[in-house]
């Protein structure tokens, strides 16, 4: 097997993004929000995981990488439906939503403060009076209560080590992926080992381990208010043995 020691690019992981990232444990948190709004923004989308989710609605998909942009469009021809290639801080929909989603862990990929910051800023501007923003937060660094980690870390398990996550087909061929993890003070490192028929790649994430009155503070500091924080996908209310951390956040009139 020829082991290729770069990384998998974001444009790359594309190609198998739909069989790398199948997680709906969200989906009835989510629709729950859907169905009660009319005009939705989703960012990043990926290659649309969710995208079954908003039948009748209209929606804004949004990701910084062309290649998941175009993947997403194939899957619809649904006319309510648009799209933007943009980074989270700086694009520009033209419009305002009544929702807007930044699902599972993706906001945490912002590690600088200053980033994060106005990337919240820009979804400020995006968001209508009375509107929700939804972030869904992770926090590592304990066992898990609610049986809601992500794929890619286990609590001590995969500390250090690289762990099978799945094994999957892809095109008729076979994709494993590995994940280990390394904790850095509040960042977290997710690297990740895929074995393909005839090679191996590798590809790293960093990611902000949130604790709940720091975020609290990021969303105050941009003017957003807290409506309700969730502990888990099942609508319970956050307390301080939950590892996830779902805020349910609004713009003032």
């Amino acid at each position: 097997m020829k082991i290729i020691n770069e990384q998998l690019t974001y444009k790359e992981r594309a190609q198998i993004y739909d069989i790398e990232y199948t997680e709906s444990s969200d989906h009835v948190f989510l629709k729950k929000y859907i169905e009660a709004a009319t005009d939705i923004l989703e960012v990043p989308c990926g290659t649309g995981r969710n995208i079954l989710l908003y039948d009748n609605k209209k929606v804004c998909f949004v990701d910084i990488e062309i290649e998941m942009i175009e993947k997403i469009k194939k899957k619809t021809n649904d006319s309510n439906f648009s799209f933007i290639c943009g980074d989270i801080c700086t694009f520009n929909a033209m419009r305002k939503f009544d929702l807007i989603i930044v699902p599972r862990e993706a906001f945490q990929l912002l590690i600088d403060e200053k980033t994060a910051i106005q990337a919240l800023q820009n979804l400020y501007v995006h968001l209508k009076p009375l509107g929700k923003l939804i972030i869904d937060i992770y926090r590592f660094g304990k066992i898990e209560q609610n049986n809601q980690e992500p794929i890619y870390y286990n609590h001590k398990v995969n500390e250090g080590k690289y762990v099978i996550n799945w094994s999957r087909s892809f095109k008729k061929k076979s994709i494993k992926r590995f994940s280990m993890y390394e904790t850095d003070g509040e960042i977290v490192k997710i690297r990740y080992k895929y074995e393909f028929e005839k090679s191996i790649k590798y590809s790293e994430i960093q990611m902000v381990n949130y604790d709940y009155n720091k975020f609290l503070k990021l969303i105050i500091r941009t003017g957003l208010r807290v409506q309700q924080v969730f502990g888990d996908y099942n609508f319970s209310q956050y307390t301080s043995k939950d590892n996830r951390m779902i805020f349910v956040v609004e713009k003032d009139v």
